[in-house]
């Protein structure tokens, strides 16, 4: 589960089957690969409060994370939200800003 009410947020407005990156938002800031959700949030049976938690299959994990320096040294991503929300676990990206983060991969 997630303890932050912007990530809750996003989380609640994922579904099944949406694309989600693996990404770290503590001091390594990297994004590790790529995972699909499971199923739609549900109430997090750990927490007390109205707190969220979802699951999620990894489908392909980079052999090399993408840093977070990549991300911010791009120009088209600079604007994102995994940038300008970065201690934020749980952004929604855009699809462009998706493609982008592939073709770092690449």
């Amino acid at each position: 589960g997630i303890r932050n009410y912007a990530a809750k947020k996003n989380i609640s407005k994922m579904k099944r089957g949406d694309i989600a990156l693996w990404y770290s938002s503590a001091a390594e800031k990297k994004i590790y690969g790529i995972m699909k959700v499971k199923n739609s949030a549900y109430p997090d049976n750990t927490a007390e409060g109205d707190w969220l938690a979802i699951d999620f299959v990894p489908t392909n994990s980079f052999p090399v994370p993408i840093s977070f320096q990549q991300i911010n040294d791009n120009s088209i991503l600079v604007a994102s939200s995994i940038i300008k929300q970065k201690r934020i676990s749980v952004v929604e990206i855009l699809k462009d800003e998706y493609n982008e983060i592939i073709k770092i991969k690449c």
